[in-house]
């Protein structure tokens, strides 16, 4: 590679020692923003002392855990604030619409896969309908 081809690359990717310099100071950005989100949870009792860098990474599992979970009727009425299941049971009996978008199984025991209830595969997912069909919510776009 000669010449302006040359030039081109050099102009996008920065010397080694400067990607490092950069590296290090993305990561001590990471680091205060972890300590100031779990520091205050983390760093107690025998641990105040401890670096939010020496715990054990705890964002990840969380939410790892949070994607993976089933959502049954109690889980899909808390997420969308409603203080019990039924007004979400019933809705979704009496809606078509919320039939359709394969909610039903909430009403008789079962649960749906989060990736189903968060899917924006249409203009809204399954739990922005919902909250639509309830008319709760804020804002609501037009369908």
């Amino acid at each position: 590679m000669e010449g302006a081809a040359k030039e081109k690359v050099r102009e996008l990717y920065p010397p080694v020692a400067d990607l490092d310099t950069l590296m290090e100071k993305d990561q001590e950005r990471f680091l205060q923003a972890l300590d100031r989100a779990t520091g205050l949870f983390l760093k107690v009792g025998p641990d105040a002392g401890r670096e939010v860098g020496d715990f054990a990474e705890v964002i990840g599992p969380v939410a790892r855990s949070y994607r993976l979970r089933e959502i049954d009727l109690t889980t899909a009425a808390r997420e969308l604030g409603l203080k019990d299941n039924k007004t979400l049971g019933d809705a979704i009996v009496a809606n078509a619409e919320l039939q359709r978008l394969g909610l039903l199984p909430l009403t008789q025991g079962r649960t749906i896969k989060r990736e189903v209830w968060e899917s924006v595969e249409g203009l809204l997912s399954p739990f922005q309908e919902t909250a639509a069909a309830l008319e709760i919510g804020t804002p609501q776009r037009e369908r």
